[in-house]
């Protein structure tokens, strides 16, 4: 007799469905149910879709790096050449299939305003509400599914000061195709529209 299915896997598997297919509606749905406003989701994103200077940069890195090839390899991710977005930068790595992912660098600017350094921890780790995580998780496998970038923006509910988050998820290639890698920008923006940079 087979066990019974998961609800968390059922609704994040869905999940990854609906943002693959541009049908995100009970997403929208939960998060206007838990006070949160409606999250954006833009699929293959140009400059006009982003807000912050970081994420135009590493949208300008990750084409540079993709050259005529339809993803970058992950050979080319040299951190050192992302100085503008360092602090608002993420490596994460696909483990279990593409069903859960690791951060293999979690910038300091984001450990700052989120309270914590989840470098070496797993997204399903994520001390965040379940239907935040969820998001993350699906939204990391849909870009692991499509293999194209993919731009969200979520407005947190009850959050002091952020006002949005912007990310950005930009896949990188092994020699066989395969996903293996992102460059992730994550940022914060204030309710004035500017970037939330922590005081030290």
């Amino acid at each position: 007799m087979s066990e019974p299915a998961d609800p968390e896997q059922i609704r994040r598997e869905a999940w990854t469905q609906a943002i693959v297919s541009d049908r995100t509606e009970a997403i929208v749905a939960t998060f206007l149910a838990a006070g949160a406003d409606s999250p954006s989701f833009v699929w293959n994103p140009g400059h006009e879709a982003l807000r912050t200077d970081q994420n135009h940069f590493l949208l300008d890195y990750w084409h540079t790096k993709r050259g005529s090839a339809r993803t970058p390899p992950v050979a080319a991710i040299d951190p050192t050449e992302m100085r503008p977005a360092l602090g608002y930068l993420m490596l994460v790595e696909p483990i279990e299939d593409g069903h859960d992912f690791r951060y293999r660098l979690y910038g300091s600017l984001l450990a700052t305003v989120s309270g914590a350094d989840l470098t070496g921890r797993c997204v399903s780790e994520h001390w965040a509400s379940d239907y935040v995580v969820d998001f993350s998780l699906a939204s990391y496998r849909a870009v692991y599914l499509r293999g194209e970038p993919l731009y969200t923006l979520r407005h947190p509910a009850r959050a002091e000061y952020t006002r949005s988050w912007e990310r950005l998820i930009l896949p990188f290639a092994d020699e066989t195709g395969a996903i293996t890698r992102f460059v992730v920008g994550n940022v914060p923006v204030d309710r004035t529209g500017d970037v939330v940079r922590p005081r030290f």
